[in-house]
């Protein structure tokens, strides 16, 4: 088991922040997509139907209840694959991919797919992405903000580091990018709001020997719902954060009282020793508001494999994640998805 835990320490897709596993500037030679302007290298010419209506809308006459790969081929292809966002319309997706290992070298591209007549496009690397390396997007309950971890240039960031940044909606697509107020000076990933503005990203803890340690945060709109402008982020309340698990990848539903994120629990009974999906939710109001003790998601969404990159689809209807299995001859992160309702610990949430 011990084994099994350190690659897990090292095969979560967060773990670039701690500088460990193999973690450093990008590999010699290595391939970063430039622009937007064109399908990624390798990638299927083409589009992939995919069975049903738009995220949140199952297959007609089926309901699955097993994890099926999302849009192989198209949008899971031979890339490391990342967090995925949808449109409230469903009808366009933007998520990471790469060609290498992001905890390792710490490049990624933000891409973007259109669905037509019910089949997903060719992906093409995002108008705001291509130049540094992105990753984590996320569209706001809105649709008028896309939130993204990103290492690039700022007055006010730190050298290296990921920050917060985002884009606002604009006619013709998406504006400049502009950093987040609530970046701290060490990595931030996988931003998550819900509809009041709070926005939850992971952040980690550096320790005095070994690894460091992952937590959940919150930073309270110091203004007006998505105004940029927030209060210093602190640890969320309640049972998700520990002194002794990791907890990152939080995904908020749009209401604020569902989370789901990753957590690396080695002494859950249910746990491999990677990482596995949980989920929490908020009981009481206002100050006294506190995250419940964290549910393993279970089978068959968490396998002896690793489970990351939780997300909801715009209806809450669907689950999204990244399924990556570390001991494979050439280990590759692809999404997967499963209906919410086949989840018992999601099943009438």
């Amino acid at each position: 088991m011990k084994e099994r835990i350190v690659m897990g320490l090292c095969g979560l897709a967060v773990t670039a922040a701690l500088g460990g596993c193999g973690t450093g500037p990008a590999h010699e030679g290595e391939v970063v997509l430039e622009g937007v302007r064109a399908a990624p290298p390798g990638a299927t010419p083409g589009a992939q139907r995919v069975p049903g209506g738009p995220p949140g809308q199952p297959p007609e006459g089926r309901t699955s209840g097993e994890p099926e790969r999302f849009a192989p081929g198209v949008i899971s292809d031979h890339r490391e694959q990342y967090r995925i966002t949808f449109t409230p319309s469903g009808d366009t997706a933007y998520f990471g991919a790469a060609d290498g290992f992001f905890p390792q070298t710490r490049q990624a591209s933000i891409n973007r797919s259109v669905r037509v007549d019910g089949a997903w496009q060719t992906p093409e690397v995002a108008p705001f992405s291509g130049e540094h390396p992105d990753i984590d997007p996320f569209i706001t309950p809105d649709g008028e903000w896309l939130y993204f971890s990103s290492i690039r240039p700022s007055e006010a960031g730190v050298p290296d580091v990921v920050d917060l940044w985002r884009v606002p909606r604009e006619a013709e697509g998406w504006g400049p990018p502009e950093r987040v107020s609530a970046s701290t000076p060490r990595d931030d990933l996988y931003p998550s709001l819900d509809l009041e503005g709070r926005l939850y990203f992971g952040n980690p803890i550096e320790a005095v020997e070994g690894p460091g340690h992952w937590r959940v945060v919150v930073a309270q709109p110091a203004g007006d719902g998505y105004d940029g402008w927030y209060e210093e982020p602190v640890p969320i309340p309640g049972g998700v954060n520990t002194e002794t698990h990791w907890a990152f990848n939080p995904a908020v539903s749009p209401d604020g009282r569902r989370l789901l994120f990753t957590r690396l629990n080695p002494t859950d009974p249910q746990a491999t020793g990677f990482g596995e999906l949980y989920t929490a939710h908020l009981d009481g109001e206002g100050t006294e508001a506190r995250w419940s003790d964290p549910v393993n998601l279970g089978p068959p969404v968490n396998t002896p494999q690793d489970e990351f990159h939780p997300a909801l689809s715009p209806d809450g209807r669907w689950l999204y994640f990244i399924r990556r299995d570390p001991f494979a001859d050439d280990p590759k992160g692809d999404l997967y998805r499963i209906e919410v309702d086949a989840v018992a610990a999601l099943a009438g949430r």
